[in-house]
């Protein structure tokens, strides 16, 4: 009895492996411990068909920085597909040279957008990007079937934007209720789409004299241009693609991100105090 108790833990196991709860898990496990809110097998709304789907794992951080005359909240989301027993390597195409500060188009809110723009131009604040590798394509090798990439990315994008598309439409409902104690008051919200792989990845280009490169890496940004959403993914996105060997560095990554965005909301509010102040003495 006890063997074959064993046996079907065995086979058990070994199918939850085969359907890739390990890396989901373990991908929850890498954001809790940096101190985001983590909900695992959520669910969104396709912003394309406006039917429920799932996304594997939602990190977020909320935070928000008040005045005695204004107010901002910061929320940052991290939408993450996962794709494990991945035997076969994925292939990233890039041209020379490669682009940096891709996360500045992320899917953003109105404010959200105008954050991201204003951090990347104070050249006080070192943008920090994930990788170097920002590229056009994606690929898996040695396969002619389904294209696991494309649908990893996809839904993956497809949940960034649909949470966008979400406090839009909560913000135009609610807008007359916000809170009228302070002179300003902002919501800056980000999403950022996230695909994690146990494949091996590899970063593809040519040189000059036209040779073939292939670099093995642990991460990279594919710039994602299928349209979703204009107002939330403005003409495409780029989604994060890492390997389960960089599970840390991605959480560290985005809590990193997090803080120093944080960190520049003070910056960020007397910006707009100031612009405000400016419109209207131009009328």
């Amino acid at each position: 009895m006890a063997e074959s108790s064993n046996s079907i833990t065995e086979k058990v196991r070994d199918w939850l492996k085969s359907q890739g709860y390990p890396l989901e898990m373990s991908v929850a496990r890498a954001f809790r411990r940096v101190d985001a809110n983590v909900q695992q097998s959520s669910y969104y709304l396709d912003p394309e068909t406006d039917k429920s789907r799932e996304i594997d794992v939602r990190a977020k951080w909320y935070r928000f920085h008040e005045t005695m005359w204004g107010q901002i909240d910061l929320q940052v989301f991290f939408l993450i597909a996962c794709k494990s027993q991945q035997k076969n390597p994925w292939i990233l195409f890039s041209s020379e040279p490669k682009k940096k500060n891709a996360f500045v188009r992320l899917p953003a809110s109105p404010h959200g957008r105008m954050l991201l723009d204003w951090f990347r131009a104070d050249k006080t604040k070192s943008i920090i990007d994930i990788s170097d590798h920002v590229s056009y394509g994606i690929t898996q090798a040695f396969t002619s079937g389904k294209d696991l990439p494309y649908e990893a990315v996809m839904s993956a994008a497809k949940a960034a934007v649909a949470e966008i598309v979400y406090h839009n439409r909560l913000h135009e409902l609610y807008k007359d209720k916000f809170d009228k104690d302070f002179e300003i008051s902002l919501d800056s919200v980000i999403a950022i789409p996230i695909v994690v792989t146990d494949a091996p990845l590899f970063d593809c280009y040519l040189t000059e004299d036209d040779s073939l490169i292939l670099d093995k890496i642990e991460s990279g940004i594919l710039e994602w241009h299928y349209l979703l959403d204009d107002n939330a993914s403005h003409f495409g996105t780029p989604v994060y693609i890492c390997s389960d060997q960089s599970l840390d560095d991605l959480a560290n990554y985005a809590k990193n991100l997090e803080s120093q965005l944080y960190e520049f909301l003070p910056t960020f509010l007397n910006k707009i105090r100031e612009r405000l102040k400016n419109n209207e003495k131009g009328t």
